[in-house]
């Protein structure tokens, strides 16, 4: 009955092989993937135009797609190309022994490589540069903003898990419950909990990564303080103390035996 309890086996591209490699990440359900943290971020959200790229620089780019060409200088090695144009400059992606990518681009369509610039013979190339071919009113996810970096395993690449997470943040980060009362929220100044989910993996700028962390970091500050406060209070409630006796020959003995 609740969504976010749902196994991440029966999201859409997991199944059982990927749900668990999952395990491994301590990720069984749709809430678990939520709280699964991106571990760093990567800054591809500043174009630049093609011409204007440094050498040995991290730069991205964007452009339409005008050639894919495949390679194969020798045995057991085959170099796919992939030619883009901003209609000043022309680039190339460059990936080794991965004939597949040449499946992924066509020509005409547009898209943006994020990746360490090379300049060869007057020629602008990134080998493996990250990408993402856009669509028509599509969201990039691994280019073209702040991208998030999550842990993974060798089951799971960050590319992978990036992708899924888009999708359950899209769909189930506004079904977080939030626990902290409006008038806390509102003098602290912190955004609610499906928000600072959605946000925490894919913040719109630096403002919103700064909202979002700091709406977890208070939670989870907030969530120690009252745990420590109600296990003080059940001391104080629950535990008994130990009672004494009345004065008896004992005690004034004892009194009686002190030299003041």
């Amino acid at each position: 009955s609740d969504p976010l309890a749902r196994s991440v086996q029966y999201l859409k591209g997991v199944g059982p092989a990927r749900a668990k490699a999952f395990q491994k990440l301590k990720v069984l359900t749709v809430g678990d993937l939520l709280e699964h943290l991106p571990r760093r971020y990567a800054d591809y959200s500043n174009f630049k135009p093609i011409a204007r790229a440094i050498h040995g620089e991290i730069e991205t780019i964007s452009g339409v797609v005008t050639g894919v060409f495949e390679h194969r200088p020798r045995k057991g090695l085959v170099i796919t190309k992939v030619a883009i144009s901003d209609g000043h400059g022309t680039a190339y992606g460059i990936w080794f022994n991965q004939p597949y990518m040449e499946k992924i681009f066509t020509v005409g369509t547009r898209v943006i490589f994020s990746g360490r610039v090379e300049r060869q013979f007057g020629r602008i190339q990134m080998s493996k540069p990250e990408f993402e071919v856009i669509e028509e009113g599509s969201d990039p996810i691994h280019v073209g903003r702040i991208v998030p970096v999550h842990p993974g395993t060798a089951e799971l690449n960050p590319r992978a898990i990036r992708t899924l997470v888009k999708v359950v943040a899209d769909e189930y980060a506004h079904l977080v419950s939030e626990f902290l009362p409006e008038s806390i929220r509102m003098r602290r100044n912190l955004i609610p909990a499906g928000q600072a989910r959605a946000e925490i993996h894919f913040p719109p700028d630096e403002g919103g990564l700064d909202r979002a962390r700091r709406r977890l970091v208070f939670e989870e500050l907030f969530l120690l303080q009252l745990g420590l406060a109600l296990l003080k209070r059940r001391f104080q409630i629950d535990v008994k103390g130990i009672p004494h006796g009345p004065d008896g020959e004992l005690t004034r003995r004892f009194a009686a035996s002190l030299p003041f």
